[in-house]
């Protein structure tokens, strides 16, 4: 099972029926609602690492295109990955 959701639809069902209404009680439950952490399938992101990792071993990194390039191998981004989920 798949624990990924969608704020917005969350936000839309909850409309819809009723449960959130345009008050000040309401836009308290969205933000809180915008406020829990995005998650990400792990299995999916360590997949695309592998596929990606088997043409070109490194991966580029930039926050900004006047810095330095930064390459970090494949196998350490997928260690990142997976240390980054936390259990519940």
């Amino acid at each position: 099972m798949n624990d990924l959701i969608s704020r917005k639809m969350v936000i839309d069902i909850l409309k819809q029926s009723g449960i959130i209404v345009d008050n000040v009680r309401g836009n308290l439950i969205i933000e809180e609602i915008n406020r829990i952490p995005t998650a990400y399938d792990v299995d999916k992101v360590i997949e695309q690492l592998e596929d990606y990792g088997k043409y070109k071993g490194l991966l580029r990194i930039t926050d900004n295109p006047a810095n330095c390039d930064n390459y970090v191998p494949v196998m350490e981004v997928k260690k990142i990955v997976k240390g980054a989920v936390k259990d519940e």
